[in-house]
């Protein structure tokens, strides 16, 4: 459900040694992230998308971006917040009025859509287009908006040309996708980075929905994050300047000595936890020390490390379910349950999947969920950029 770019985790190296650490099976070296599509976008000259039908064949490709099926201009819903120039940094969005955390401060239909076929496995991917195929399709998707919408396409920024702008590189630039929906969307790209973030988007009705993860101020910048944030601050300056080409000067990565080394340690402390959750999860193994510890420590690292994330929070409770179920500690499953719904409202919204989901579990209704699906599900429903992170 979450608006964000993805790439492979990097390989594992561990700062704290826990007993429940899961393996990485990562071939990526420590510290490099490269792009999730393998270059089958960025490094491999813009292939198109070859789909796949039910029993496995591949379809004709066709092309990756169409014109989304809604009027020229956007439905959009942004009252709260403005696009401002931000000197150095470029444009980026902030905030004209306070917001609540919880609260959603942009709605927006996509100006060119992903087609509904595309169900994000970048496995299918493959090299039947050139770069400069899929720029001449994007140019004639573009073709069929008003002067405007194109105007609002081509103000945006290209990481991947390395002279005039691209078509093919603004979409990959900026271009958001989750499951069966997706596309451009020429206000929410406008969004920067940040290792702090303070909004979280989803997809929803057609809609990419963006929500504040706590209260912000009026004149604050609204980011999300580009990047796994349980990496260091190293691992994420390569990602971003291997998949985005800019030096992050957030708060976050512009600690010095002391303080930075103590971040470091917490987002690596944070990931290993993360592992060790899902690993438990999955093995059954030891699971009421595994609730005594690695539980209740992942909430007060993400507390003091990440302003308390609720998406991220809603996570590391549905964890906690799982593992509750697995004990046959049912107070405390129910309790999980109803804690992990409560932060993906905030996050994601009451009417999201995760939420519907997750209140489900707390009210007992989980007897037909099969624990491992879950656990892909939680991994595989974030919308994310075409680059970027897992």
């Amino acid at each position: 459900m979450d608006l964000l770019p993805f790439a492979p985790r990097p390989g594992c190296g561990s700062a704290v040694k826990l007993p429940y650490r899961a393996r990485s099976v990562s071939t990526v070296p420590p510290g490099v992230v490269q792009p999730a599509l393998g270059g089958a976008l960025l490094g491999a000259a813009g292939r198109g998308c070859s789909l796949r039908d039910r029993r496995g064949r591949t379809r004709q490709s066709q092309p990756l971006f169409v014109p989304a099926q809604v009027d020229d201009e956007p439905t959009t819903s942004w009252s709260s917040i403005e696009v401002k120039d931000l000197g150095e940094k470029g444009f980026g969005i902030v905030a004209v009025a306070p917001l609540s955390c919880g609260e959603v401060v942009l709605r927006e239909k996509p100006l060119l859509a992903l087609p509904p076929s595309f169900d994000g496995d970048l496995d299918l991917l493959l090299n039947q287009t050139s770069l400069s195929q899929l720029d001449g399709d994007l140019k004639k998707a573009l073709k069929k908006l008003s002067e405007e919408a194109q105007q609002r396409f081509w103000q945006l920024a290209d990481s991947h040309s390395p002279g005039p702008k691209t078509a093919a590189g603004v979409a990959l630039t900026n271009a958001l996708h989750l499951g069966t929906g997706g596309g451009l969307l020429t206000r929410s790209a406008r969004f920067n980075h940040s290792c702090l973030p303070n909004v979280q988007g989803t997809w929803a009705d057609g809609c990419a929905e963006w929500r504040a993860l706590r209260a912000i101020a009026p004149g604050e910048e609204l980011c999300f994050s580009y990047v796994d944030p349980y990496q260091t601050d190293e691992q994420r300056q390569a990602t971003l300047e291997l998949l985005f080409k800019f030096k992050c000067r957030c708060p976050v990565c512009s600690l010095e000595k002391d303080a930075k080394a103590a971040s470091n340690q917490n987002r690596l402390q944070l990931r290993d936890l993360n592992e060790g959750l899902q690993m438990a999860a999955i093995a059954a193994d030891d699971t009421e020390e595994v609730l005594e510890v690695l539980v209740p420590e992942m909430l007060e690292l993400l507390d003091s490390e990440l302003a308390g994330s609720p998406a991220l929070k809603s996570k590391v409770l549905h964890l906690g379910f799982l593992l509750s179920l697995e004990s046959e500690n049912e107070d405390l499953a129910k309790r999980m349950a109803t804690q992990a719904w409560e932060n993906a409202v905030l996050a994601y919204g009451s009417d999201s999947d995760r939420a519907k989901m997750l209140k489900a579990c707390a009210e007992g209704d989980y007897q037909s969920e099969d624990f491992e699906d879950m656990l892909l599900e939680m991994q595989s429903d974030d919308l994310v950029g075409l680059l970027g992170r897992s």
